[in-house]
């Protein structure tokens, strides 16, 4: 690098993977990353304040003396990625707040700014929380509408017309106007943003699904923003793929690559578990494995190597034998855990590429909401885990390969070996020791709650908790 870099985050909340690991990472790279004051971002489902936001992001010295910023659409004009769920803004108030990104780019014409949106996601569960109070009672109709819609959108039967007719009065019809209008508005956003993409205001944007699904409204809007994007012909400088929580980090990571002015991306070669881990389902996505990994591999700014030997590093994907399971259900003897799978192989793999020495970065995504009990015992068992790169296996897929990504680019351009090994240490103790294990026995101590909001941050001081000393369980 030129001297240090500076760039500013504007991060979709204040959860650890999405604020504190990327800092994490920029430190790995000796990048100076700056977030914004705790009011300023949202509190689980309390919106952050915009306008001291838009304050601090107005600061012509901050502005001015940064060479990137990585910001939230969401964050920037609903108060959180959470909140835009929830919000009732107008969409002209949420537009003319996305315009603060005219006016930065004026301050600092050399600034890159670096976007990125969240597809309103259809919630797989009926949390009034992290959705609109309606939902709890209403969720499950609001679902089977969406994935009707869609259907219909696409082959538009007499049977299909005719469940709908049947759903939809079912739904109170302002309800539904509520919830379609939130989409829309979203979707508005996203639209307006890919406007000023064409315009270079912004130098890149990733639009992401958020716990999506084959089909639904997800679909729906991803096709109506693909299509946008297909006519100004801006998919060099854009993606749509499953994700959210993971992209501060995998935004750094691609300005990172970008900063370096490399002859040619660095490179990565994925090694599965199985000759089925292309193939796999996931719970929380709308396409297999496979493609989960080429979407967030392209986002990332990497290119995939041909064989190991010729890659930068490698990324070991634990993958499911057939389907994806919930890390709280492990053992899966079912779907995760099968006979499609070859865990002593894929360990002896992973020896070899760190003997050869590779860099190893390791993908487990055999479950959602945690590691592979199984296959991290085998693992801590078989080979000295401070020599691997990185490790990510926490919340969606989507997630853990964002993030897992990033961490095996910030080990391309080290500057930082004791920030590396803080990240590769927190994230066995947080993803694997916590989300797979200790999450659900306070989860039982609590006596399974109805409301056990499993969000950490340091925003979350006034609100009544379990304190686990590192992490704490909202009640």
């Amino acid at each position: 690098y030129m001297g240090i870099m500076k760039i500013l985050l504007i991060p979709p909340d204040t959860r650890p993977h999405t604020l504190q690991l990327p800092v994490q990472i920029g430190k790995i790279m000796g990048i100076e990353i700056e977030t914004p004051p705790k009011e300023a971002l949202p509190n689980f489902n309390t919106p952050g304040d915009v306008e001291i936001l838009h304050a601090w992001l107005k600061d012509i010295k901050r502005i001015q003396s940064a060479d990137a910023i990585i910001v939230s659409l969401e964050t920037l004009t609903l108060g959180g990625m959470i909140p835009a769920r929830r919000v009732e803004d107008p969409e002209a108030l949420v537009l003319k707040r996305l315009s603060i990104l005219e006016e930065i780019a004026k301050l600092n014409p050399k600034l890159c700014i670096y976007t990125h949106g969240t597809i309103v996601r259809v919630a797989h569960g009926n949390d009034p929380y992290e959705e609109k109070a309606y939902y709890e009672k209403w969720g499950d109709y609001l679902r089977e509408y969406s994935v009707l819609a869609d259907k219909k959108s696409r082959n538009d039967t007499p049977i299909i017309q005719q469940d709908l007719e049947i759903l939809t009065p079912k739904i109170p019809a302002d309800i539904l106007q509520n919830y379609l209008g939130t989409r829309k508005r979203n979707t508005n956003l996203h639209l307006k943003a890919i406007d000023y993409l064409h315009e270079g205001i912004i130098s890149y944007l990733a639009l992401t699904l958020d716990d999506t699904a084959p089909y639904g409204l997800a679909a729906i809007d991803r096709r109506t923003l693909e299509a946008k994007l297909d006519t100004l012909s801006l998919w060099d400088k854009a993606d749509i793929y499953p994700g959210a929580d993971e992209l501060p980090s995998v935004l750094l990571a691609r300005y990172a690559i970008y900063k370096q002015k490399l002859q040619k991306p660095p490179t990565v070669f994925f090694s599965y578990n199985s000759v089925c881990g292309p193939q796999a389902e996931l719970l929380y996505e709308d396409r297999p494995l496979g493609e989960v990994l080429k979407a967030h591999r392209r986002a990332t700014g990497l290119q995939e190597a041909s064989t190991w030997e010729q890659s930068d590093f490698v990324v070991a994907v634990n993958s499911p034998g057939r389907k994806q399971g919930e890390a709280f259900e492990q053992p899966n003897y079912e779907d995760v855990e099968t006979a499609q799978r070859h865990l002593p192989d894929f360990i002896d793999q992973i020896k070899n590429f760190l003997k050869a020495g590779k860099k190893v970065i390791i993908l487990d995504v055999a479950y959602a909401n945690g590691c592979d009990h199984r296959f991290i015992q085998l693992l801590i068992k078989s080979v000295d885990i401070s020599q691997l790169s990185g490790i990510s296996g926490w919340n969606t897929a989507g997630n853990s390969i964002g993030s897992g990504l990033a961490i095996g680019v910030a080990g391309l351009f080290l500057k930082d070996e004791k920030a590396k090994t803080e990240v590769l240490f927190t994230r066995f103790i947080d993803d694997w020791m916590y989300q797979a294990d200790i999450r659900q026995l306070v989860y039982v101590k609590l006596g399974k709650p109805s409301v056990c909001l499993l969000y950490t941050s340091d925003a979350a001081d006034d609100t009544p908790c379990v304190d686990l000393g590192w992490r704490r369980i909202i009640n």
